[in-house]
């Protein structure tokens, strides 16, 4: 599911519909995506990896945050190839601010051995 959103410079984006994860989300080709700059999503850290994308449309800082993770985790930024590791976070709290190129970029969740059925809630903007 999507919707519509309008960012500067593009119109008709598509976003993420949802509000939480959809599974499965375990690889750059299952990604949940794009965020919208803003959107917040819930989703629990319940297996290995869960990832999203998102979209950069002109050089700028961003900013994304990971609230509520009671659990150890990676949180990790990859570039548009769903492959390459750009910036890890391995503890809280989980923020990760750096200038961007336009592109896409992944986002993947790793939970380090431990699973827990309270969500986490990701954001960027």
């Amino acid at each position: 599911p999507v919707y519509r959103a309008l960012l500067p410079g593009v119109f008709g984006v598509v976003c993420y519909q949802r509000t939480t994860e959809t599974a499965p989300n375990n690889t750059p080709a299952e990604a949940n995506g794009p965020l919208c700059a803003g959107q917040s999503v819930r989703a629990w850290p319940d297996d290995n990896y869960d990832y999203y994308f998102f979209q950069v449309t002109e050089s700028r800082q961003i900013e994304i945050e990971l609230r509520n993770a009671v659990v150890p985790i990676h949180l990790q930024l990859l570039a548009g190839n769903g492959v390459d590791v750009l910036q890890t976070v391995s503890a809280a709290p989980y923020t990760i601010t750096r200038p961007l190129s336009p592109g896409v970029y992944y986002l993947r969740v790793a939970t380090r051995g431990a699973y827990s059925t309270s969500p986490y809630f990701l954001e960027w903007n």
